[in-house]
């Protein structure tokens, strides 16, 4: 009988082995998953950070863009620092007025970290984040985190920020106070339950540096929606002729950067923006990103790269320096790139096929056709 237990215990011997070796594989796997996830988690509900976003009653959906605000004060210079981020619909952070780094919620998103240590400064910083939603509501959560060891100084998401509804210059210059903006609403949980958070990811520490440079790109013809002819755009004035809130601009080649352009109007209208690599037709697709100026401010920036030749700008007029801030190629693979659009709100997918700022951008411009540009639906004749 020891005989036969001895002759199965060796000949199961190897499959033993496999088995021990699968368990230890799948342990180390579900190990290094919950070591990559523990620092999304720690954000989410550690150290009092908090989703936060501007207060307000946002049962009809209207597109929201405005600021939140917060300000340090440090002592001693040189010392590490990370901000972990990530908001719903769209972030654009910037650090003592340097822009840093952008990003956009979808569920299941990353957090973006980003290294700022040699932005801070001794004395006043300010944090700012510009925040864009295209149904209203939404969510910001953050984490800086400064100094070294175990126990660094941290400054989370928490009713200490500040809500701005309208530009300011001295904002992001760092001259007007905060006192007079508003008090957050602020949220352990969103309404429909907790956001899904992905995997921290990291980014270059300041990606946009690079980009700073006057190698820019501006368009060198337009025409309206739906026409035939082209028409040059002469930039010596540096100023677009006003034909009209639906145009398509021509780049004249491939190009890949960063959109941005002034505009005629700041009341924070909101648009639309197409880009392809032919001329894009708005019929039958959504549109690659809603145009959210903050209210008084003439400036509008997109949040991501893109490569296209053309892009189609629908429901505002820009007014001059239209332009893409060219990307070199080894900048342009370290950034993210814009996912596909976000139904909803607190990733809930309403039952709809156009959101409402497309349909009020729409609306608008057949409201206006008769009363002020002239322009036609279908032709885009005057």
């Amino acid at each position: 009988m020891s005989g036969k237990h001895d002759r199965w215990s060796w000949r199961a011997r190897p499959l033993r082995f496999f088995i021990g070796v699968l368990l230890l594989a799948l342990a180390a796997a579900a190990t290094e998953r919950l070591v990559a996830g523990l620092r999304t988690r720690f954000l989410e509900t550690g150290n009092g950070a908090c989703w936060m976003w501007a207060a307000g009653d946002y049962g009809d959906g209207r597109p929201l863009a405005f600021y939140a605000a917060r300000d340090l004060w440090l002592d001693l210079p040189d010392q590490p620092a990370r901000i972990a981020i990530v908001a719903d619909e769209t972030y654009l952070l910037y650090v003592n007025g340097r822009r840093v780094g952008a990003g956009s919620y979808r569920p299941g998103a990353p957090v973006d970290e980003y290294d700022v240590s040699h932005l801070l400064q001794v004395g006043v910083n300010r944090l700012l984040v510009e925040l864009r939603s295209s149904r209203g509501a939404g969510g910001l959560l953050a984490e800086l985190a400064i100094g070294s060891g175990n126990d660094p100084r941290l400054v989370v998401t928490d009713d200490e920020w500040r809500i701005f509804r309208r530009h300011d210059p001295g904002l992001l210059g760092g001259w007007s106070a905060l006192e007079g903006g508003e008090a957050p609403q602020v949220w352990q949980r969103s309404p429909t339950g907790r956001w899904r958070l992905g995997e921290t990811r990291r980014r270059r520490p300041i990606p946009f540096e690079e980009a700073s440079a006057p190698d820019r790109r501006a368009p060198l013809a337009f025409q309206l929606l739906n026409s035939d002819s082209w028409q040059e755009l002469d930039w010596s004035r540096r100023r677009i002729p006003a034909i009209g809130p639906q145009q398509i601009y021509d780049f004249g080649e491939e190009v890949e950067g960063i959109l941005s352009f002034d505009l005629t109007a700041a009341t924070g209208r909101p648009g639309l923006l197409y880009f392809d690599f032919e001329p894009p037709d708005p019929r039958g697709r959504r549109p690659d990103e809603v145009i959210l100026p903050v209210p008084g401010r003439r400036y509008w920036e997109d949040a991501f790269p893109r490569r296209f030749r053309y892009v189609l700008v629908v429901g505002v007029e820009p007014y001059s320096r239209m332009q893409v801030d060219l990307l070199p190629p080894d900048l342009a693979r370290e950034l993210a790139l814009p996912e596909g659009n976000h139904d909803g709100v607190f990733g809930v997918e309403p039952p709809r096929s156009y959101s409402k700022t497309e349909e009020d951008v729409w609306n608008g411009l057949g409201k206006r056709e008769d009363h002020s540009t002239g322009l036609t639906g279908s032709n885009g004749s005057t």
